[in-house]
């Protein structure tokens, strides 16, 4: 028995993902923490990838409005759990030009969530791609004001 146990080698925490670098799987950076972005189709420029999100109801609540978007954007193979009713930070930005509605930028509020397993879809009406990334490379998808607004919520 101890002879097993001095011969014991752990596993590598480098999969199969990592080497093809498939960053639509969550089976990835095994050592790490991995955070959902998705691509907006027909954003050309602007917050092109971001965190799921989508406008509040009238009279839905944000924790409300968090569950039905992530739906609406990923599907409903996706599973999470929602660790709070209370959003974990915020981002707001001016618009590039006023909606037709005279609206002139938006406050998007992000919960907190932990996947339990599912797929994203990706319908091509919703999302155009996604991507499981770490705290670090998110810094390359999205603007730098959007990341300094999410990061002190990130776990890493």
């Amino acid at each position: 028995m101890e002879s097993e146990l001095e011969a014991f080698q752990p596993g590598t925490r480098e999969s199969k993902a990592d080497l093809i670098d498939n960053k639509q799987s969550t089976e990835r950076s095994l050592d790490r923490v991995l955070y959902l972005l998705v691509k907006k189709p027909g954003r050309a420029t602007e917050h092109t990838w971001q965190m799921p999100q989508g406008g509040v109801m009238e009279e839905e609540s944000i924790a409300k409005a968090a569950r039905r978007e992530l739906c609406e954007e990923c599907g409903p193979a996706l599973e999470v759990n929602f660790i709070s009713n209370t959003p974990s930070a915020y981002f707001s930005y001016k618009y590039t030009s006023p909606s037709p509605n005279g609206i002139i930028g938006s406050k998007v509020f992000f919960m907190k969530a932990q996947y339990r397993g599912g797929e994203v879809k990706v319908d091509r009406r919703e999302l155009k791609d996604y991507a499981w990334v770490t705290r670090e490379e998110m810094k390359s998808y999205v603007k730098d004001d959007y990341y300094d607004a999410v990061v002190p919520m990130l776990f890493e």
